[in-house]
């Protein structure tokens, strides 16, 4: 299942999102690669933000309170009655030059952790560097590319296989979200 939303919240909820993000007061914390510590390619930085995690050192951010109605608007359009959040975050990547990324534009697939769950990957900002999500890790064949549009959401099975792309013109801010609807 790939499904992507367009609009997902209306415009003011998208400016609002978009303002607190990459207004003056949010915090933000350095990655030295936004994919991997142990990058395949090559290191491309950014940073990142923790809104929620679960079975990782306990993480609460009191920014959490300003994504919710963005993730419950989001299950409630799927059809989704009550979610567990695994784990929230946000990261933002800066465009990077061509000496920078001598051999790939694309970040290193990955899934974002082993157990079942539901990924929901809203766009903040109109961007370049598009989110890959391939057919299965070995062969790496694309099965769809999405291109970051402010208040785009995409939404995937977290086993497949996916990846972001550098950005070149403008920075790529984007809100990942992993969730489960199974009981606990």
């Amino acid at each position: 299942m790939i499904k992507v939303i367009d609009n997902v919240v209306g415009k003011k909820e998208q400016e609002k999102i978009k303002n607190i993000l990459l207004g003056m007061n949010f915090d933000w914390y350095y990655l030295n690669d936004i994919t991997s510590k142990d990058s395949l390619v090559e290191r491309k930085p950014g940073v990142s933000h923790q809104f929620y995690a679960r079975n990782r050192t306990p993480v609460h951010s009191r920014q959490l309170k300003h994504i919710m109605n963005l993730l419950t608007t989001t299950a409630r359009k799927l059809k989704i009655k009550q979610f567990n959040l695994l784990l929230s975050r946000a990261f933002l990547q800066f465009p990077l030059s061509n000496y920078l990324l001598k051999n790939s534009y694309v970040d290193d697939p990955h899934i974002d952790m082993p157990e079942r769950h539901l990924v929901f990957l809203y766009y903040v900002n109109d961007s370049d560097g598009d989110t890959i999500i391939y057919k299965d890790k070995k062969s790496l064949e694309i099965k769809k590319k999405v291109k970051p549009k402010q208040g785009r959401m995409v939404i995937f099975n977290g086993e497949y296989w996916h990846s972001g792309s550098q950005p070149t013109k403008d920075i790529r801010c984007i809100i990942n979200t992993d969730i489960t609807n199974e009981k606990k």
